[in-house]
């Protein structure tokens, strides 16, 4: 034993500031391990005060990671801690529910304007998202290959169907007071200042809208084009009426 400090305190030779740092170092992650959520590979620290200062402590070793010696990281890389839990649930909750959808739509990543839901609707915007990402090489390489499992691809793979956004919400409501038009009145000839129930003139400045924009080559959004004019096709839309 020697004396460590003119105020009496002793400690063995072995028991270097070193080796206190790094035990204090290892019981902050057995704490943080705690917290390894097993179903989604990822840690998860609910956002309490309670949890601030080991929460703290994690978000350090993601700032420090190219600082932290080989064994720190090793221990780290275990439980993925680069990986932020509450974003990584949120995902990987949407691609599950999304995987659900292709399973009984018969294996396709579709979502068909008329008859959506707000849930089918709020799906379809987080994968049109996802396909930004994508696009963009955004994405992690471990989520890229999630969504190609299931069939989602980018934008210039062209190999399916353009997914439409929370904001062609409008656009589908639309669509779908057209068919119901057209169940009435056996045309799409919706007349400008058509009034339904509601009697606003909405659908009829909408029909002439699509025409414009038909003409301008601007219905939507690249592939989108083909898909909104393909919808209308479907269903008789004249783009014209001076045939």
């Amino acid at each position: 034993m020697v004396d460590a400090s003119s105020n009496g305190c002793r400690f063995d030779k072995g028991q270097t500031s070193v080796s206190i740092l790094d035990e204090n170092w290892n019981k902050k992650f057995d704490q943080v391990k705690e917290y390894y959520n097993e179903k989604f590979k990822c840690i998860y620290i609910p956002n309490k005060p309670e949890n601030r200062t080991l929460c703290n402590w994690l978000n350090k070793q993601r700032c420090r990671r190219s600082k932290l010696s080989l064994v720190r990281k090793e221990k780290l890389d275990s439980i993925n801690f680069m990986i932020k839990g509450k974003f990584e649930i949120e995902w990987m909750t949407r691609y599950n529910e999304l995987k659900s959808y292709v399973a009984r739509t018969g294996g396709k990543v579709q979502f068909p304007v008329a008859n959506l839901d707000k849930d089918t609707l709020s799906l379809s915007y987080w994968v049109f998202l996802q396909k930004s990402h994508m696009r963009e090489k955004t994405i992690s390489p471990h989520r890229m290959e999630l969504l190609q499992q299931i069939g989602v691809v980018d934008y210039e793979t062209k190999k399916v169907v353009l997914n439409h956004s929370l904001n062609d919400k409008k656009w589908s409501i639309m669509f779908q007071e057209l068919l119901k038009y057209k169940e009435q009145y056996g045309d799409c000839l919706v007349p400008v200042r058509y009034t339904d129930d509601s009697k606003k003139p909405a659908l009829g400045r909408w029909i002439n809208k699509q025409r414009i924009r038909h003409r301008k080559n601007h219905i939507g959004y690249q592939n989108e084009n083909d898909y909104r004019i393909n919808k209308l096709n479907e269903v008789g839309f004249q783009w014209s009426l001076h045939k």
